[in-house]
């Protein structure tokens, strides 16, 4: 994946801003088991930036397929669009309202805010998703591709 991607610069403002703070996540969300600390029953304690950087870097990165230019249609660069649409056949398709299926009270108030006590967003947002969706250690390289191909839209 091309260093001037989209992941790969969310990857380096993550090391960038990075800091020391706790963020409560749902258990489900810690599919490769980053080190934390347990809240209480389905809830863990990370430090947001460690998490989602490591869930880039053992999921998402490692899957990338060198040379591919993840800024075109990755469809259009693998000759998907020459089969006449019966790609969608093989496909694995997943939808979510990434604003409520990610949504959290990562700092424990018991309210979900725009902004919570340690300055982060409650609200769902698209970094949270790459943690949430179980596709990368399901599907692989198919996933890399989705999220480079939305990454660059927005």
């Amino acid at each position: 994946m091309p260093e001037n991607s989209s992941l790969h610069k969310l990857h380096q403002v993550l090391k960038e801003k990075r800091t020391n703070m706790q963020y409560e996540i749902p258990t489900l969300w810690n599919r490769l088991q980053f080190p934390s600390e347990p809240v209480r029953d389905g809830v863990e304690r990370v430090n947001p930036y460690d998490f989602l950087i490591e869930t880039i870097e053992k999921s998402i990165l490692p899957h990338a397929v060198d040379g591919r230019d993840y800024h075109q249609s990755v469809a259009q660069a693998d000759g998907y669009l020459q089969t006449g649409g019966d790609w969608i056949k093989r496909a694995s398709v997943y939808s979510m309202q990434v604003r409520t299926s990610t949504s959290w009270d990562h700092d424990g108030s018991g309210y979900v805010e725009m902004e919570n006590s340690v300055g982060m967003k409650d609200t769902g947002t698209f970094v949270k998703t790459l943690a949430a969706d179980p596709a990368p250690v399901i599907h692989g390289n198919r996933y890399v591709v989705l999220i480079a191909d939305l990454a660059t839209q927005s």
